[in-house]
């Protein structure tokens, strides 16, 4: 479980024929790409776009939020921080410290987000061809909030697919204040997104995610 199609080469090759192609596509993914698509029309955590370099800027702006502190990530992924940043030097440290981001430290923009206290746990939502495929949960609780609230969230993707115009993509959500909350958007699963509770390697999970869509015969989203 948990695989991603970046570490199946007979998978990603299907998908993406050269590593060029294999990096302008996760460029299409940046945050800095979707935030302003999404931010007036979908309930997300309130963001900031900054130049990594501007150390100034982002004091500043961290000084007028609330508690004096944020979370931090690279336009592609964070180092998963566990608590609040309170400055930039904390921020930059941090990157330059963790193997997902030590590399894009000086090619990518800083993304500022306020820090939320108490975020329900996440779920990841699989999209290809323009459907809802599937949804992985981590818990059994998470999987009733789901199920309580999935036209809510089939109607949530739809609106990001058509604001933001990805045929494929993976979705994270969580519950907030028992609102339906966005928290990014990633790759698709044949490139560098992980499947969580499904696994690329099992012909049938496969075909749910990625295989020829059969409502007829496969009610989706098929919900782990």
């Amino acid at each position: 479980m948990n695989s991603c199609g970046v570490n199946i080469p007979h998978i990603l090759n299907k998908f993406v024929h050269n590593n060029d192609e294999i990096q302008n596509i996760i460029e299409e993914y940046y945050f800095s790409v979707w935030y302003y698509l999404l931010d007036c029309n979908i309930n997300t955590i309130k963001s900031y776009i900054c130049d990594i370099k501007d150390s100034k800027y982002v004091n500043n702006l961290i000084y007028i939020l609330p508690n004096n502190q944020c979370f931090a990530r690279l336009d592609s992924c964070s180092s998963k921080p566990i608590n609040p940043y309170k400055s930039y030097d904390e921020i930059y440290q941090s990157l330059q410290c963790c193997d997902r981001t030590r590399n894009n430290c000086y090619n990518q923009k800083l993304i500022i987000r306020h820090w939320l206290y108490n975020l329900g746990e996440e779920f990841r939502c699989f999209i290809h061809d323009n459907n809802l495929r599937a949804i992985s949960t981590l818990s059994n609780n998470v999987k009733k909030l789901v199920l309580q609230h999935l036209e809510k969230i089939k109607e949530t993707v739809k609106q990001i697919i058509f604001l933001c115009d990805y045929n494929d993509c993976t979705i994270d959500f969580c519950f907030y204040n028992d609102e339906l909350l966005l928290i990014e958007i990633n790759t698709p699963v044949y490139l560098c997104a992980t499947s969580g509770k499904f696994d690329l390697d099992v012909v049938s999970d496969y075909e749910i995610l990625l295989g020829d869509y059969i409502p007829d015969i496969i009610n989706y989203p098929v919900i782990k």
